[in-house]
């Protein structure tokens, strides 16, 4: 077995761990946020990424995806690494990733990796330079829009997974941009090394 084999099965399983021990801590969805002909690419993105100004150290690699027009991402949260294919998009002239786990769960609770299904997040890109800023969703901010509106979604535990397809997922976005994505929620990141 070769090093790079024995790293890449290290990172599956620490991966999967991070995935069974996370699942929910933000509000995801069971469809994408984005329709394939708004996907859009900015090699921007691509590099190592440090996060600044708070005191957990993340570290994010962005690389070229293994299709056109996306991203691999891996993610470095203290110690722990998570893995996610992410496909960047535009809504309202804000640019947003939509991010799904990469690997896939060989088992699970049920013992059936045939139920487990992936959901999807969302980020929102604030800047993309030497600097990125990213938001994530607030949780209890959808909670509240989807208690008031006709929204899609099913309750796990007490966390909210959307259920509307992408057409109902971007007239949220549309009408609640700044409402779900407030600017105390932003985690800032500044480039490591550039890998175009």
């Amino acid at each position: 077995m070769t090093v790079r084999t024995t790293c890449l099965r290290t990172l599956q399983i620490l991966t999967l761990c991070a995935l069974l021990l996370l699942a929910g801590c933000y509000p995801t969805a069971v469809h994408p946020f984005y329709k394939a002909d708004e996907v859009i690419y900015d090699k921007a993105l691509i590099g190592d990424w440090a996060s600044v100004g708070n005191d957990e150290k993340n570290v994010l690699i962005i690389k070229p995806g293994s299709d056109e027009k996306e991203y691999l991402i891996v993610n470095f949260e203290e110690q722990i690494a998570y893995t996610y294919i992410a496909h960047l998009f535009e809504i309202n002239k804000v640019r947003m990733l939509d991010i799904t786990p990469a690997n896939q769960v060989r088992t699970s609770h049920t013992n059936d990796s045939a139920h487990v299904i992936f959901t999807h997040s969302l980020w929102r890109v604030n800047q993309i330079g030497e600097n990125l800023d990213l938001r994530l969703m607030d949780e209890d901010k959808l909670k509240a829009i989807v208690g008031a509106e006709d929204i899609p979604f099913v309750k796990n535990d007490d966390d909210v997974v959307l259920t509307g397809k992408t057409d109902d997922l971007q007239d949220i976005l549309r009408h609640h941009m700044d409402e779900l994505f407030p600017a105390e929620g932003h985690s800032h990141f500044r480039r490591m090394r550039n890998e175009r």
